[in-house]
């Protein structure tokens, strides 16, 4: 995803097109013009701006679905009413007068997070480690199914017509998926497995088949997104993981054995702490093991 310096009260105003569901563009003039007039420039914070949406569908992963069960996500505790969900692309309807970079009727896919911009991590580049980012729909901070949404253009992606929206909804996890294979220190040739078969996982999936990777084993306790990574790639191989059946060493001697090989690199995409230790004792000595993602909590 793009990344730039904020600029103070650079703010577009988009209607959701959702993650699954594409419509027809038609002319916005009167909706920005109506839009633009619920929103003076002097009653626009200076750069933290929330925004509101207009929802069809959009796609839940894991941190929904465990809010929306537990409440909570580690700390983050979720104690009065919440709106889940982050994934999404929109059309422009309205920006400050101040953008330049964008214009009522673009399409752009929303980068959730909004990093505080201040901190050492911030200031080095490093803008997804922000302790103080305003990440939409964590706990505490209203996600994207709203009507309408004010969001910083900064963290608004223009996206061409040739895409679809729901491509555009899942340049997201796309980005998650290409900064662990990128972080992972991945190559050409290298023996890979990967834990977790759910939506991001599957993404990593097509990038490591597309950097190179050989051979690939991913796993999962689910057979039937075991069945969608095969489908997806079918030189790939998969291997259940049992929750109390084998211990992490037992599955260690099954995926090596089914891989042929020791993988050089381990990606998760889990929680689940029997496929974290899969992940750890299956790698060779000197290999990698790359977490991304929350734990269990």
């Amino acid at each position: 995803m793009i990344s730039g310096p904020p600029q103070q009260n650079q703010t577009s105003n988009m209607r959701w097109m959702g993650g699954l569901s594409k419509r027809a563009r038609s002319p916005l003039e009167s909706r920005t013009q109506e839009c633009a007039g619920t929103i003076p420039p002097s009653h626009l914070p200076s750069y933290t701006q929330t925004f509101h949406s207009q929802l069809t569908h959009l796609p839940p992963l894991r941190p929904d679905v465990h809010s929306c069960t537990h409440r909570r996500i580690g700390p983050m505790i979720v104690e009065s009413d919440h709106i889940l969900g982050r994934e999404s692309a929109g059309t422009i309807l309205a920006v400050h007068p101040s953008v330049t970079t964008l214009f009522p009727s673009d399409r752009v896919a929303i980068e959730p997070g909004i990093p505080c911009h201040e901190c050492a991590r911030c200031l080095t580049g490093r803008y997804n480690g922000c302790e103080k980012v305003s990440f939409l729909c964590k706990p505490l901070v209203r996600g994207l199914p709203r009507r309408y949404v004010n969001h910083p253009s900064t963290w608004c992606h223009k996206t061409p017509d040739a895409m679809t929206f729901e491509e555009d909804a899942m340049l997201e996890p796309l980005s998650v998926a290409l900064f662990a294979v990128e972080r992972s220190g991945l190559r050409l040739g290298d023996p890979l497995l990967i834990c977790g078969a759910r939506p991001i996982g599957l993404v990593a999936l097509l990038c490591a088949r597309a950097t190179g990777a050989h051979p690939i084993i991913i796993t999962d306790l689910d057979e039937g997104r075991l069945a969608c990574a095969k489908k997806l790639i079918p030189s790939v191989s998969t291997f259940k993981i049992s929750r109390t059946k084998q211990t992490a060493e037992e599955n260690v001697v099954l995926v090596v054995s089914q891989l042929g090989i020791e993988p050089a690199v381990a990606i998760k995409f889990t929680g689940v702490a029997s496929s974290i230790s899969t992940a750890i004792f299956a790698v060779k000595f000197g290999g990698m093991v790359f977490g991304t993602g929350v734990g269990k909590s």
